[in-house]
């Protein structure tokens, strides 16, 4: 008995049906072609759509057919049989996609963009018949065809008829792609498409456009990161794709440049002197007269006293076209938050860099010569936006502000940072350097793994510093206009409102008797007038004097007459001004009394802010406060389970203090005014047995964590403060906790095999340090001030707690100028001599 068999065949039609399926119109299907020119490792890309006809082939397997002809033609690597049939002639072969997940790369170190298999199918979307002109170097050339037509008319694949014949290519290697009997030539004549959705017939657009705007966005526009270019021609006219040219991004104020090396993140900026243009009519002629005048000397100086000057290497750019340089260097290791991969090392994005220009749209030199007109310009930068992502040249996409850019002024963390519609830049991947930084299979985006949260968190990183840098440079220059502004007006900055005042007190109070002096001059004028009136008819009248001496005089007193005229107008207003002055002199008081009723307006806002800062602390605090709470009755519990302790009132107590914990984190929302009311209790510490306490404590928080806390002394006398001994377990925990982080993160990161916290005691002082990375030098000037941080989620408030904390004591705390083998700060040294108890 013959054995039953059956196996699946696949009609024809089939293949053409998926490729009506997949791609959706013309404008895809050319892009797909252009996608595999890339992946052949061409240089070029030349699409040349002929509506006409006229530039058929002379050998074309269908030089009868009628209508237009597209070509896509390219340097690149080419085909040879093995590869048409493999490749062009295999549907849904993925040797692509086989490539991408070997992460292996093209001869010319591109991942390949198409994966599928099923891209060429939509040649059928542009025209009847398919021509493939091709060669691989140093072998034959073939030229191969086939018609749409007979996948519709044919009962079985393999009949479907293709052409076949050896040629003489001319290039070295390369492709050509011809398209006859083009579907919809209408389309590219007038350059308007329809598209149905539902039944609704939505507006035309221009399919030329598309395609231009689209290749666009797909190659980078910048073409010092580009190996690949698409010349497109559409009936002998040529279509530009948009380019960002060098003198389209010379307009820019502000310029970054980013490299990462795969271990430093090195970003330089620099801005023109109009970045700091004001906005206000009046400011703009100051800036022109006192800063454009002397290429903002003046203002540089000013600018060398601030204390980002040193942290971000300011200097006068070497380039006139620009005024200052900074630079922020950060060692990829010491990035809080940095990620691990599967092979318990830092998840390495690889080496890149990027450029990034931010303009002003409302400033446009109308000599600049590119744009025609400030629209113009303003519609350039506001669509090619963003900063993008390139890889070898061709787009990955990603949302347009994907670094968020926007979100730093809707949270307030930056007004005057970069601005994600006025901002242009790109950050350049490569296939060889990059190839753990995975796409989507859709390229739009990238896979959500260790290494592309690394990646965004080093671009985190430079988005922070120029938040920074760019908010102390325009408050730089709002202090410096005040600066300026106060000493012309011949105030010294020094002066308190209460001296101003007392200025216009003075100047006012002279004015009743320059009054007078101008009414006394003003008589003498009048006197002076009349004798001369005299004297000069007498000498006119005069029959001795000579003719020319008479009309001489005449002409003097004519001459005399207005201006004496003019000057007693000009006393009468003086004298008006001056007594207008004069009503004035009680201004002053006045002004005295707003201004007291502004101090205790000033006085209740800080009562506000004093409070919100109290809530800030407390609500930073409340966390240290709570884990004491709930280790020491853990430690207590297991204390009574040993000794075999079961007392109810003690078990019942435990768990108070635990849903005690609770309601204390609920009550944060509700904090009452009355707390600055509350009195600090003070009472005397030994610091030695105040220590103890500390490491007891912090030992237990630790268990079977590897850090401890080393103490030593310099102690002779007993070291005793009296102070409030919350607020100094506050002091003394935040430094401890802050080592605690640091630590960890470095033992994470292998830098370290366990954590040491140094304690040395020597009155008035305690200096705290430990083995971990120290202080970034970008930070270590402001350390102390709010809002400083480089934890990944840090408030950058608890240092500036202890600040405050101390000062309120009159005691201190500093960084000691010695530095660790990293070359960072490290020692922390508190003055305690303000409450020490002799």
């Amino acid at each position: 008995m013959d054995k039953l068999s059956l196996h699946f065949e696949v009609h024809p039609s089939v293949v053409y049906q998926l490729g009506e399926s997949l791609i959706t119109d013309s404008m895809v299907a050319i892009i797909e072609l252009v996608k595999n020119s890339f992946d052949a490792d061409a240089s070029y890309s030349k699409v040349v759509i002929d509506t006409l006809g006229v530039t058929k082939q002379d050998d074309s397997y269908y030089k009868n057919e009628d209508g237009g002809i597209i070509t896509i033609e390219d340097d690149g690597c080419g085909m040879n049989l093995d590869d048409l049939q493999n490749g062009w002639f295999t549907i849904s072969n993925r040797q692509k996609l086989d490539i991408k997940q070997r992460k292996e790369t093209t001869r010319k170190g591109r991942t390949p963009l198409g994966d599928k298999g099923l891209g060429r199918l939509g040649v059928q979307k542009l025209g009847k018949n398919l021509e493939v002109y091709t060669k691989k170097k140093g072998e034959r050339g073939f030229h191969i065809g086939f018609s749409w037509s007979d996948f519709t008319s044919t009962e079985r694949l393999e009949y479907v008829e293709i052409k076949l014949s050896e040629i003489n290519f001319l290039k070295q290697s390369g492709t050509k792609i011809v398209i006859s009997g083009l579907m919809e030539p209408k389309i590219w004549k007038n350059g308007k498409e329809k598209h149905e959705k539902g039944g609704r017939i939505k507006r035309q657009s221009s399919i030329i456009e598309r395609l231009k705007n689209e290749l666009s966005c797909l190659i980078s526009p910048y073409k010092e990161i580009r190996d690949f270019t698409v010349y497109i021609e559409i009936d002998g006219k040529v279509i530009d794709l948009i380019e960002i040219s060098d003198s389209v991004r010379n307009t820019s104020l502000l310029r970054y440049k980013i490299n990462f090396d795969g271990n430093i993140l090195l970003a330089v900026g620099k801005t023109k002197i109009d970045y700091f243009l004001p906005n206000k009519k009046d400011d703009i002629m100051f800036f022109h007269d006192i800063v454009k005048k002397n290429d903002g000397i003046d203002f540089l100086k000013f600018i060398e006293k601030q204390k980002y000057y040193n942290i971000y290497k300011v200097k006068k750019s070497t380039s006139k076209k620009w005024f200052i340089e900074f630079k922020y260097e950060k060692n990829f290791s010491e990035i809080d938050k940095v990620e691990y991969g599967d092979d318990d090392k830092i998840a390495n994005p690889g080496s890149f860099f990027g450029e990034v220009d931010a303009f002003n749209l409302n400033i446009y030199d109308e000599k600049q010569h590119i744009f025609d007109q400030k629209s113009e310009y303003r519609d350039i930068i506001k669509n090619m936006s963003g900063i993008r992502v390139f890889r070898d040249g061709f787009a990955i996409r990603v949302d347009g502000d994907w670094l968020g850019l926007g979100k730093q002024q809707t949270i307030g963390s930056s007004f005057y940072g970069l601005r994600p519609l006025n901002t242009l830049g790109f950050i350049s991947l490569t296939a060889r350097d990059n190839m753990n930084l995975e796409e989507t299979t859709d390229r739009e985006g990238f896979k959500d793994t260790s290494y592309y949260r690394n990646f965004f968190l080093l671009l985190s990183e430079f988005i922070k510093f120029s938040s920074k840098i760019q908010e102390d440079l325009r408050r730089s220059w709002n202090d410096f206009r005040k600066e300026h502004q106060e000493s012309i007006s011949g105030i010294d900055t020094k002066d308190t409102i209460a001296d101003i005042t007392a200025t216009i007190k003075r100047v006012l109070a002279e004015a009743p008797n320059h009054e007078k002096n101008i009414h006394i001059f003003k008589e003498q004028i009048l006197q002076t007038e009349s004798v001369s009136t005299k004297i000069a008819e007498t000498l006119i009248n005069k029959k001795e004097i000579s003719s020319e001496l008479r009309g001489q005089t005449v002409d003097l007193f004519n001459q005399f007459k207005p201006i004496l005229d003019e000057s007693k107008k000009n006393l009468d207003r003086m004298g008006d001004y001056l007594s207008e002055l004069n009503s004035l002199k009680n201004i002053p008081n006045i002004i005295d009394g707003r201004i007291e009723d502004l101090h205790r307006q000033i006085e209740i806002m800080y009562e506000s802010v004093a409070l919100g800062l109290t809530a800030e602390a407390l609500a930073h605090e409340i966390n240290n406060i709570t884990d004491r709470l709930i280790i020491r009755s853990k430690a207590i519990k297991i204390d009574l389970s040993k000794r075999n302790i079961t007392d109810g009132n003690i078990t019942e107590y435990i768990e108070y203090v635990y849903s005690a914990v609770i309601a204390l984190q609920k009550q944060m929302s509700f904090l009452s005014p009355t707390l600055r009311y509350v009195r600090e209790k003070r009472i005397e510490i030994v610091i030695d047995d105040f220590i103890n306490e500390i490491i007891i404590y912090f030992n237990e928080r630790w268990d079977n964590t590897p850090i401890s806390i080393k103490i030593n002394k310099n102690v002779n006398i007993p070291f005793i403060v009296k102070i409030n001994k919350g607020k100094l377990i506050q002091i003394i925990d935040n430094i401890i906790l802050n080592s605690e982080y640091w630590l960890k993160e470095d033992m994470r990161q292998e830098e370290i095999n366990k954590g040491i916290i140094f304690i040395y005691i020597s009155p008035p002082y305690i200096d705290i340090w430990d083995n971990g990375r120290g202080i970034d030098p970008n930070v270590e000037t402001i350390l102390f001030d709010p809002f400083v941080t480089t934890k990944a989620k840090g408030r950058g408030l608890g240092l500036f707690i202890v600040k405050q904390f101390l000062s309120s004591e009159n005691c201190d705390i500093e960084l000691l100028p010695e530095r660790n083998k990293r070359k960072h700060l490290y020692k922390f040294r508190l003055d305690l001599g303000g409450i020490i108890n002799e």
